[in-house]
């Protein structure tokens, strides 16, 4: 959820802050479709390429990771293109946050190991 804009954020004055978070919000739910089946493809890239070279079970618990985190994504971009958006945006802002902590995890302890 990060981009260009993002980092003027300090510099807008209180009152348009609201109005600010949520066209970048809006900006974020336009490109999560493609984002997260790129992420998939790149999981399931991934599995195929170590599926000799890694257990089962782990390759199996990865993709379960990457499917969680990638629907929960989902779930929160179709909940706040349905209205949620525009009461509280700080909350939306920690709840991709906190997904996206959770997908770069995943990668992040999959490639480590």
């Amino acid at each position: 959820m990060v981009n260009k804009f993002t980092a003027l954020r300090p510099t807008v004055a209180p009152e348009l802050r609201d109005w600010v978070d949520n066209r970048l919000i809006s900006a974020h739910i336009r490109m999560v479709t493609p984002m997260l089946l790129g992420t998939l493809l790149n999981a399931a890239m991934l599995i195929v390429g170590l599926s000799g070279q890694v257990s089962l079970q782990w390759l199996a618990v990865f993709g379960t990771y990457v499917i969680g985190a990638s629907a929960n994504r989902l779930w929160l971009a179709q909940g706040v293109a349905r209205s949620r958006r525009q009461k509280r945006p700080e909350k939306m802002f920690a709840s991709f946050r906190l997904n996206s902590w959770w997908l770069g995890l995943t990668f992040g302890n999959y490639i480590r190991n």
